[in-house]
Order: structure tokens, then sequence, then C-alpha cells
């Protein structure tokens, strides 16, 4: 019964893609120091010529009013970042205040490559103290950052240390930064995580619900453009493994290279009913595109960078199906069935079984409504056909909490429902079928399932039952024996008398023939006697008396010689029920007979050959 659902191979993706986008790149802090001799070269005169003065010693510390600080203090270089066009990146600036002032108002501009990234303001940054700040921005940068002092102001002090090499130290995290194109080094993460589904096309308008694997294989044939190896996870969501355990399947990715193979799906169990916009023949499938761990160099990055291919499932066979298998009309039309009903053929003449059932004995284990709509013609020795006429029938199937039971049924039939009493008196040897069997005759009335090893066997049963009608009914049978006597025994048999009294309880006329036979089956002789006289039957076919007949088979010298120098027999039965076939006849377990035989046989012997 599998062979009807086919799964198709080659569902999945021709054109898969996974592109780079714009990844996360490995974060890092640099620094640098701006120190109060360099930053007060920007300040008024007058302040700068006090500082000078005072350098070294305790005094005064003059007010300076949102005074510009310079620009191009450096800071350090990252060793695993080179260049990026990020299209989203976070700057944490931090500054530590070494001078013995508070600064006011220190606004500063973060610059990379001439580009400005980032504009910080700290309010207040106490003597001692370390202000922070935090910008996010798309940004374009290479690896040489500085700092821009734009303004600052100290309300200034008395009497403290003044110390021009004093400084202020900045320290800038960049981090959170998705790159879309030149170098860095690309971290492990997740590259893109998205959904997708895959439509199975069955061909008998099949809608599956769970299709269990006996074997299967999802294969792959991925290219990579990418200078760093990645992976793809593929989750089949509500689908589970030969272990119960959520399925998911894992496709390593080599960098600037084709990658090919398989992953065995073996025991997994599909659920196709994930969707519920169309909750049938969907698989439905997560997607992870996941970069490897970094070992902490640096690699070309750009938004062309991808991973292509074919996704593709193949070779597909089911350990179990659950869903509506489809309206499928199996043809039979053209089938032939020998068959081998030894007692039918042995009869030949006016035969009728009055009361006869057939049955069609069923083994079922698919759980699915499945009907016979297909007749069987009878064709006898003589090529007569007739048909049965047979009604279409429902084959009884497991229901799904019988599932991997085979359920035993039958379908009866009878000479109310067919033509069956013509159908086997035409003594059939054998059965050409024409029509269909039918799965879902009726549509989709529920799901249906279906085991691999599931198997729908149909059997034939004839029953004849014991109430037939019979006009010259003959059986025929060969003895293959020589009865020949040895010449040299000195026996001459002459005659042959045979008594047979026969009391007859069964409602059978029969009239035997012994045909003697050569060895080429020529006739040499025969001899014919009406062995059994049917007893009384009464209007329904029942015996109600006895008859008791007197046999007597005289077997002349001819027939005889015939007799003992034949090398087969043949027995010829000719029966009729009562009233020369026109009565039909029930045999009941009551009804019986008794035969009494005596042989009497005139020998002649021949002493010294007289």
């Amino acid at each position: 019964m599998g062979d009807y659902i086919d799964i198709p191979d080659g569902e999945g993706y021709d054109d898969a893609y996974f592109p780079l986008l714009n990844p996360e790149i490995g974060g890092f802090t640099v620094s640098g120091s701006s120190s109060l001799d360099m930053v007060s070269m920007n300040f008024p005169p007058s302040d700068r010529a006090a500082l000078l003065a005072a350098d070294g010693t305790t005094a005064s510390f003059p007010a300076v009013a949102n005074s510009s600080g310079g620009n191009g203090y450096n800071l350090s270089i990252p060793t695993n970042f080179v260049s990026a066009d990020a299209s989203t990146v976070t700057f944490n600036l931090s500054i530590t205040n070494n001078w013995p002032v508070d600064l006011n108002n220190v606004v500063v501009n973060i610059v990379s490559a001439g580009n400005t990234l980032a504009g910080f303001t700290f309010p207040t940054v106490a003597s001692g103290g370390t202000g922070f700040g935090t910008f996010t921005v798309p940004s374009s940068m290479d690896n040489s950052f500085e700092v821009d002092i734009v303004s600052l102001s100290t309300p200034g002090a008395s009497f403290v240390p003044i110390d021009l090499s004093d400084e202020l130290d900045w320290s800038l995290e960049v981090e959170d930064l998705f790159v879309f194109q030149r170098m860095g080094d690309v971290i492990q993460q997740t590259l893109l995580d998205s959904t997708a589904e895959v439509d199975f096309q069955f061909a008998n308008g099949e809608e599956i619900l769970i299709l269990e694997l006996f074997d299967g294989d999802l294969e792959y044939n991925l290219t990579s453009t990418m200078e760093r190896p990645t992976e793809i996870v593929v989750q089949f969501l509500g689908s589970f493994d030969v272990n119960g355990d959520p399925l998911e399947a894992v496709i390593p990715i080599a960098v600037n290279q084709p990658n090919t193979g398989s992953i065995d799906l073996s025991g997994a169990e599909l659920r196709m009913d994930q969707d519920p916009s169309q909750p049938h023949n969907r698989l439905s499938l997560g997607f992870q595109f996941r970069g490897a761990a970094s070992d902490g160099s640096v690699v070309n990055i750009d938004t062309s960078q991808t991973v292509e291919g074919t996704l593709l499932f193949n070779n597909m066979e089911f350990e179990y199906i659950e869903g509506y298998f489809g309206a499928i009309e199996e043809d039979l039309s053209g089938t032939n069935v020998e068959l081998n009903i030894d007692f039918l053929d042995q009869f030949t003449g006016d035969f009728q079984i009055n009361d006869p059932i057939v049955k069609l004995i069923t083994t079922n284990g698919v759980g699915a409504p499945i009907r016979t709509n297909f007749d069987m013609v009878g064709i006898s020795a003589s090529g007569n056909s007739v048909p049965l006429n047979m009604p279409p029938s429902d084959i009884v199937y497991p229901t799904l909490g019988q599932a991997g039971q085979n359920i035993e049924g039958e379908i009866v039939i009878d000479k109310n429902n067919s033509n069956v009493v013509d159908f086997l008196s035409n003594i059939p040897e054998s059965i050409e079928i024409d029509g269909t069997v039918d799965i879902n005759p009726d549509g989709n009335t529920g799901n249906n399932f279906i085991f691999r090893e599931s198997l729908l066997k149909v059997g034939l049963e004839v029953d004849i039952g014991l109430n037939i009608s019979a006009n010259n009914l003959v059986v025929e049978d060969t003895i293959n024996a020589t009865f020949s006597i040895d010449e040299d025994s000195g026996l001459n048999p002459e005659t042959v008398t045979l008594y047979i009294n026969v009391d007859n309880g069964i409602g059978l006329d029969a009239v035997v023939s012994l045909i003697m036979e050569d060895e080429n089956g020529v006739a040499i002789d025969s001899v014919q006697t009406q062995l059994l006289e049917a007893a009384q039957v009464d209007g329904d076919g029942y015996v109600i008396a006895n008859t008791f007949r007197e046999n007597i088979v005289e077997l002349d010298e001819a027939q005889t010689d015939a007799f003992f120098s034949s090398e087969r027999i043949l027995v010829r039965t000719s029966l009729s029920t009562p009233q020369n076939g026109n009565q039909n006849y029930v045999m009941r377990t009551t009804d019986n007979m008794a035969i009494y035989l005596a042989i009497e046989s005139k020998v002649k012997i021949l002493i010294n050959e007289n």
C-alpha cells in the first residue's frame, strides 16, 4: 500500500542564499592623554603666561571661560581593527581629570580619518574625578583616533600645585560595531535568524500532517565567499529526531570553497502542520546563519559576501504517514486470477448451487476508507463468461487508536446481492477483474495513516453450502491400476457379479459407469448401474424418508476380460437431485447412507493346461 504515496524528491531550495549583511566585529579600547602644557597653549595669552610662570610652584590657577583646548590628541592603535563602514557603532568615552582644578562644560569630538565620529559634553569633571559619555551613530572610520577639545572652562583655584605635565586621560571604548564593509575581526555571532517553508507537492491531492521517516537526507551544496568559517543551523519547527528531541541539522561551511554533503534524517518525525495558514504539506523551518568563533584575525568584510547553493530533501522513505491521502482509484481491470477449485473441476453437466456464498476475506493495516468498486467475471473451461455482479463494499480498517494493528474483516457476496448462483454454476476456472479499488471514495472524511509495513490482503473464500440442484451432474475420476492376472497362475476369471444394496438417506440419485481403457485411453468395454436412488425430500429439500435399492452388477466374460486387461478404469458418476434435478436437496449432518456389498466370481482353473 505504501506505493500509493510517493514522497517527491528534490523539494527544498534550489537557490538558498545567506548574505553576510552587516556582521558585528570585535570591539576595542584605545586611550591617550592631553597635558596641561599642550592644552593651555590654546588658552588666552594671559592665562597661558600665568601658568608658565607658576609651573612647579604652588600658586593660583587662573579661571578660564570656554577656551579651546586644541586638536589632534592621538589615541592608541587597536590591534584587531583596520577600518569600517559601520551601520551602527557605540562610542563610550571617559575623561579622567588629573589637573588641580575642576573642569566645566568640556566639549570634545572623536575624529578618525578626518571624520568627526561623535561629540561629547561633560558638564563637570572634578579634579581627580572621571566623567563618562556614550554616543551611538553610523560611522566610517579607520584605526586612527584622536580627541579634539572644542572648549572647556575652569573656575580656577588659589594656592594649588601647578605642574604643566598634569594630564587629562582619555579612554575610548568602541563596541556594538556592525559593519557592512572594510576590515575587522568578525566575532562569533548569529548573522541571520529567519524562518521559511518547504511545500511538498504530492501527486494525488494528499494533505500530510505527520511524516515519520524510515530514510531520508537533507542534501546541501553550498559555496562560501566569506573569509571566516560559518555554519547554517536548520531547525525543523515542531519536529523531532529519532531520540524524541527537537530536530535540527548543523551544516559547517568552510571559507571560500564549495561545501557538499548530507544530513541523515532517518527516524525523524517531520511535522507538516505547523503553519496555521496551510496546516498540511508544509515543513516550517528556522534558519540560523552563524559566524564561527573568532581567532582574532582581521578579515575583509563586504555585503556581497554570501553562502549560496542548494538545500534539497532526497531519498525520502516513510516509516509512518498521517493525514489525508487523497482520492485514489487503483484500476484493476485486466487482472486475471486462476482458480483452483478442485472439487468443482471434476463436475460436468447441468449443475446449480442454490445458496452459495463468496467471501472476500480482508486483512488491513491501512487506516483509510477503502472501497471495492470492481466486478469479477468467471470464465469456465469452455470459455463461457458469467459476471458476479458484486456490489461495491467497504473494507474495514483500523482507527487511529488501533494504529499498528491489522484488522480482519469479510465482505459477503450471496444470492441476495449478486449473481453468485450463476457465477459458480458456470464452474469458473479463472476470474477476470474489471473496475477499481478506491481509497477515500467519499473524499476527506478524516485523517488517514499508514506504516511502511502496513498491508492490505484480500483472500477469496467460496462456501457452496449443501443446497444444490443437479441433473446429470457428472463426476469423473480415473483409477490408474492394472488388474491383470499372471498367466502362470492357472486362474482364468470368466465372470464377476457385484451385489450392492444401498439404504440411502441422502437426496441424490447416482448412476455409475465403469469404463475400461487401454494404455492409449481407448475404451475397451464398460458397465453401468444406478447405484443410488435419492431419498425422499420435502418441499424445502430436506430428507423425510430413506430409499432402499438392490444393485446387481454382472460383468460377462468379455467385460471380465476387459476389466482384467485394462490399463486404467474411468469411473464416471452421474448425480441428480430428486425429480431429475427439478427439486433441490439440503444436506444435514443427520443424513446417512448404508452400503452392503457382496462379490461373486466364476473362475476357471487350468490344471495341467486342461
